[in-house]
């Protein structure tokens, strides 16, 4: 007997009241996806609420949709199955890109609706291995930073270089305390630091981590490597996010650049909103996601900034069509990913 597929949906803007779909085979559920875009054509425009309702319900039937697909015992009628699960895909993903297009957008909201439609974001959080890594992260805070920055980059080398693999996992939170300490210590350094130092820890890094990523990743099933990925995830998003804050101190403060620290400076400051992606949404903690809601307000100053402009001499037109330009960016590039 083939099994009950319950589809659940919660939509933010009906106070997250529960929608529940049930079907039994995948004819069911594609007649389901097709009522739902029909619901969907009929917006003319929507609300970010209503935008990430209509996200969240597309991304809930598609992964239901397939789960009966891969279960269905009608074979004889697979191709056509498939031939139309891709077909009312494309539509979603069409009539999805123009709502969300479809009234003017801050780049706070863009930041909102992937909070929003972040994948597993409140089973996540709620989880007991997220709560031990929000501890574990806390508690780095309490490492106190290197001195100086020669000691700094020396300590950083040099556990760079005695650290080849990891094989348990006691052995990747240990270095991760270990380099946490390195790298808030680094950033303290961050516009006195040579170029080609910076990129030589950037470089060791790198190197070190690429292979345990992809390992990680092809076996999350695992519960080692799903709660190890938890951990390199959230490690992601704290990096990325103090570095974006050190940089967007010293923009503030007007510290001067030169041409290399200029390039280097508008990459991390605009890397938050196109770097972390939607399992990484859903594990940014609540200080997290109001940082980067704080940064989206203030990313067009700070790259008028950068970009050798003074702010008070910035026409409104221009700083408009700047937010235009990046919204409308950041906001294809993550429906791309999801959708």
């Amino acid at each position: 007997m083939v099994g009950m597929t319950v589809i659940t949906t919660a939509f933010i803007a009906c106070g997250n009241k529960d929608r529940v779909f049930s079907v039994q085979t995948t004819k069911e559920a594609l007649t389901v996806c097709h009522t739902e875009l029909s619901n969907i054509r009929m917006m003319k425009n929507a609300s970010l609420s209503e935008t990430a309702a209509a996200i969240n319900t597309w991304l809930q039937l598609q992964d239901s949709t397939m789960a009966c697909m891969m279960r269905d015992s009608t074979r004889d009628r697979a191709k056509e199955y498939t031939a139309d699960f891709f077909a009312v895909s494309d539509s979603f993903r069409t009539e999805l890109t123009r709502l969300a297009h479809s009234e003017k957008r801050s780049l706070k909201d863009v930041v909102l609706l992937k909070l929003n439609t972040s994948e597993r974001r409140t089973e996540i959080v709620k989880s007991e291995d997220y709560k031990q890594a929000c501890k574990f992260y806390e508690g780095l805070e309490k490492e106190q930073t290197y001195g100086d920055l020669e000691t700094t980059l020396s300590e950083y080398k040099k556990l760079l270089t005695a650290t080849k693999t990891f094989k348990k996992e006691g052995e990747l939170l240990t270095f991760i305390r270990e380099e946490d300490r390195c790298f808030r210590s680094l950033l303290v350094f961050l516009k006195d630091t040579p170029q080609e130092r910076l990129q030589d820890i950037t470089d060791m890094t790198a190197e070190l981590f690429d292979n345990l990523y992809r390992n990680t990743v092809a076996d999350l099933d695992n519960e080692v490597n799903s709660r190890v990925y938890l951990y390199l995830t959230m490690r992601f998003n704290r990096r990325i996010l103090q570095n974006a804050e050190v940089c967007r101190k010293d923009i503030k403060a007007k510290k001067p650049l030169n041409e290399q620290q200029t390039n280097n400076y508008r990459w991390i400051i605009i890397q938050p909103f196109i770097s972390i992606d939607s399992y990484a949404m859903a594990t940014l903690t609540d200080k997290q996601a109001k940082m980067l809601t704080s940064m989206a307000d203030e990313l067009p100053r700070m790259l008028t900034f950068l970009d050798g402009i003074d702010d008070g001499k910035t026409d409104a037109e221009d700083k408009e069509k700047m937010t235009n330009v990046l919204c409308s960016y950041f906001l294809n590039a993550y429906l791309n990913s999801i959708l």
